[in-house]
């Protein structure tokens, strides 16, 4: 087999595309930086301390396709080995009630933001630092119906967990997305 020179820009000789600096991680579906992948370390630019800075916080996001599924898989084994200091959760389909059996993780305060229509969308955040405000929605009464978006207002930043709607077959919801 033929090596490939690596040069800049994520291209080997011949032009074939190489990944460089991106990585797929659990099961194919989320990207994020190799070295950060490795390390387990998800700087905010700046640094903690630098002025006019955010301070450093792991942020992670997942589409869950069912929070009860996602917790019947580890889901909590997995918070306690990553220790995110923010998970964003998009498609959770559930209400806080249907997981109020639930233990989650000591130190994480839980913000749900169900659909009106039982078992759809829907998002949460969970998190360590105690916001200084959450909102719910984005204001609009057709959007905020299908709980897709949750924003905490931190003193230093803002989080946003967003779960975009599908477009559907010939387009049908594209407007609405």
């Amino acid at each position: 087999m033929r090596k490939r020179k690596r040069t800049l820009g994520g291209k080997a000789e011949g032009g074939r595309r190489k990944a460089t600096g991106w990585a797929r991680a659990r099961g194919g579906k989320a990207r994020m930086c190799q070295e950060c992948h490795e390390s387990g370390e998800f700087p905010v630019a700046g640094g903690e301390g630098a002025a006019g800075s955010v301070a450093a916080m792991k942020l992670v996001s997942w589409n869950v396709n069912g929070v009860r599924a996602a917790l019947g898989k580890g889901l909590l084994d997995w918070m306690q080995a990553t220790k995110p200091d923010v998970i964003c959760l998009q498609e959770v389909k559930a209400t806080p009630g249907d997981v109020q059996h639930v233990a989650w993780p000591k130190g994480y305060d839980v913000v749900w933001n169900a659909a009106e229509k039982k078992g759809y969308s829907g998002t949460a955040l969970l998190t360590k630092r105690k916001p200084l405000g959450v909102t719910l929605g984005i204001g609009s009464r057709e959007h905020d119906a299908e709980g897709r978006a949750v924003t905490a207002e931190f003193d230093d930043c803002y989080v946003v967990g967003v779960y975009v709607p599908n477009a559907q077959p010939e387009l049908a919801r594209i407007a609405f997305r």
